[in-house]
């Protein structure tokens, strides 16, 4: 996995003490984009899933407060192999998981079996204003969207 930055963070990106891995990468080009230097697939550093996965574990200690670990980005699910491995790990390991994600991913429900809470971007309502701030429409965001409402999934929505 591509990772151009990670550090503990408190409740901000779920909940509890939080391990948070920026994945490189990310198919938006939003105006307001908070993670410029993560846009890039080539930002960052290669660590194996072994890394990662070992990582998390070494730091289990430090998940109070239901913690755990997040993947965001760029857009995480752009490295969806690679996180989807990792998921299914730190899901053995009995390590809390969570995503921030804008959306996009065709691929997106088949992590949710193994995401304990999903952060999920809804932009705009409008496809035609959020392809112009964005780059991108926003049909599969809503075809997401309601397939993870119906799974009963944790869901954290935000509107920017």
């Amino acid at each position: 996995m591509r990772v151009f930055g990670k550090g503990f963070n408190y409740s901000q990106d779920g909940p509890g003490n939080r391990l948070v891995y920026h994945l490189s990468g990310c198919n938006m080009r939003c105006i307001w984009c908070s993670n410029p230097e993560g846009l890039s697939a080539a930002a960052g550093t290669d660590y194996s899933v072994e890394q990662i996965v070992s990582e998390c574990e070494s730091c289990k200690p430090m998940f109070f407060s239901g913690g755990g670990v997040t993947f965001t980005g760029g857009e995480a699910t752009l490295q969806h192999k690679e996180l989807l491995e990792t998921l299914k790990r730190l899901k053995k390991a009995k390590i809390h998981t969570a995503i921030e994600t804008n959306g996009t991913s065709e691929k997106l429900c088949e992590l949710t079996d193994y995401i304990d809470y999903l952060i999920m971007d809804f932009k705009h309502h409008d496809s035609e204003i959020l392809k112009r701030f964005t780059g991108v429409g926003n049909e599969k965001i809503k075809q997401n969207f309601e397939t993870i409402c119906k799974s009963g999934r944790q869901l954290h929505i935000r509107i920017p």
